[in-house]
């Protein structure tokens, strides 16, 4: 016998008989869902992936779904079209870049005081054999990052 007992963790071990029949295995899974402008045979590979490994049905603890109306609303502040005239005459393409006109990097991201870029980026150094972490751990010391 390979591998011993092994507990059921969702949500009953054994099931009842008959009419007190229940599911052992976590419960249903979510619906099965199409692709609206799939290509030849895309749908049906989509389907078929589903089909392998459903999902639970249960959503995780305090993520909920967006209203559509409130979604549509956020989505009516982004600019339409690439090609649109911009919403911001008086800003520099560059703006948020290292070069070039405008505000520097701070304008996306501001700099965390102490250091915490520098403190993870050691953290991290420890369990990296390439040494990519240590070069980007010295290019923050260097920036004063």
């Amino acid at each position: 016998m390979a591998g011993g007992y092994q507990k059921p963790s969702n949500p009953a071990p054994v099931s009842g008989p008959g009419a007190l029949a229940r599911r052992t295995d976590g419960g249903p899974s979510q619906p099965i869902r199409v692709l609206p402008d799939a290509r030849y045979g895309e749908n049906k590979q989509f389907v078929d992936q589903q089909k392998a490994a459903p999902l639970a049905a249960a959503q995780q603890p305090g993520v909920r779904p967006v209203p559509r109306e409130q979604a549509l609303a956020s989505l009516r502040s982004v600019t339409p079209d690439f090609y649109a005239p911009t919403q911001q005459p008086d800003v520099p393409v560059t703006d948020g870049a290292a070069l070039g006109p405008g505000r520097g990097p701070d304008a996306i991201a501001p700099a965390q005081s102490g250091g915490q870029l520098q403190q993870i980026l050691r953290q991290m150094a420890q369990f990296d054999p390439t040494g990519e972490v240590q070069r980007l751990l010295q290019s923050a010391i260097a920036q004063g990052l």
